[in-house]
């Protein structure tokens, strides 16, 4: 487990001083600050020491402690609990390698859990809005939810530059195939998507809860939260719209690519069929000339080879014209 410990008070930070948690937890209180414990891969025990420090709720502790399927808002006595899926994009591999982001925020302590693939340089409490964290639980909300959505834009250029690729390789002409390529990415936007797909709504569920959008009995406080959160709202909305318009684009991408296999099978089938008719006139006629009959026309006469063989190219050659004028060859 990593673990680094931050303490925030009259709007600047201080780091891993080498003070005990229990004090510098005992003085964010005192002096109404705010102390966040960071950690990276925790175990069960080590959430469970955090939870017995911290004295925060251990369900709350809990439930950042496990793989979540999708982002979750909860309320644990005074302690609001969010979780977040935070994603990756490998370019090189077109793979979406999704996280875990988990905060427990009280109203002087955070406890913030990461697991999985994290955004370079992975998530810090110092590079939060130093303003959104004196808004009390829901501003440290709006600040972690603001810094998520964000990291999302990395993902979403990533996506849309392969995806591009894509309707330019299947519109080409290139009759290569570009089915699992395409079914490999979709797979990835489809996992993204259920990643992003719940973050409106809990967002709303936490607009619509008072108690936490008013910290400390402060109506402009209240006011700049409710904003905030509205914008990362909107900002979320819009990640999970274009998520679904690369989904779309896919589908369409794979249904077309699907069509022109289609076509080019009925082509190729046209193709077969035109050369399999050229060729059954010359195989017709030597079969004919085959049968070593004792009285055949023609046998005797000094030039019938040689007009046989031009009624053979002549027969070819009109029915290769017939072929390539409809189109079949």
């Amino acid at each position: 487990m990593g673990m680094r410990v931050a303490s925030f008070r009259d709007g600047a930070w201080t780091v891993d001083d080498g003070t005990p948690v229990a004090e510098q937890l005992v003085d964010a209180v005192s002096c109404r600050g705010l102390l966040w414990i960071q950690l990276t891969e925790p175990s069960r025990a080590d959430l469970d020491e955090i939870a017995d420090l911290t004295a925060l709720p251990d369900t709350a502790v809990a439930v950042i402690g496990r793989d979540q399927a999708r982002p979750r808002l909860e309320r644990h006595g005074s302690a609001l609990v969010v979780v977040f899926k935070s994603a990756v994009y490998v370019d090189r591999e077109e793979v979406i390698n999704v996280g875990q982001l988990g905060v427990v925020v009280d109203e002087h302590v955070v406890v913030s859990s990461a697991t999985g693939s994290q955004p370079e340089p992975g998530f810090r409490a110092v590079d939060l809005d130093p303003r959104a964290l004196t808004l009390g639980p829901a501003g440290i909300v709006a600040a972690v939810a603001s810094r998520v959505v964000r990291s999302y834009t990395p993902v979403l250029a990533g996506l849309d530059q392969d995806v591009q690729e894509i309707e330019a390789q299947v519109f080409s002409g290139d009759r290569g195939s570009h089915a699992e390529r395409i079914y490999r990415l979709k797979s990835e936007v489809q996992q993204f998507r259920r990643a992003v797909a719940a973050l409106p709504d809990e967002i709303e569920q936490l607009l619509d809860d008072e108690a936490v959008a008013a910290p400390r009995d402060d109506e402009p406080g209240r006011a700049e939260v409710l904003v905030r959160l509205r914008g990362i709202q909107v900002e979320a909305t819009r990640v999970w719209e274009q998520v679904a318009s690369l989904d779309d684009l896919l589908n369409s991408a794979f249904s077309a690519h699907l069509a022109q296999i289609g076509v080019r099978q009925n082509e190729d089938m046209r193709r077969i069929a035109a050369w399999v008719a050229i060729a059954a006139v010359p195989t017709a006629i030597a079969a004919i000339y085959g049968m070593n009959f004792e009285y055949m026309p023609e046998l005797e006469w000094r030039y019938a080879y040689f007009v046989v063989l031009g009624f053979m190219a002549s027969a070819c050659a009109v029915l290769y014209r017939l072929f390539k004028r409809s189109g079949w060859l």
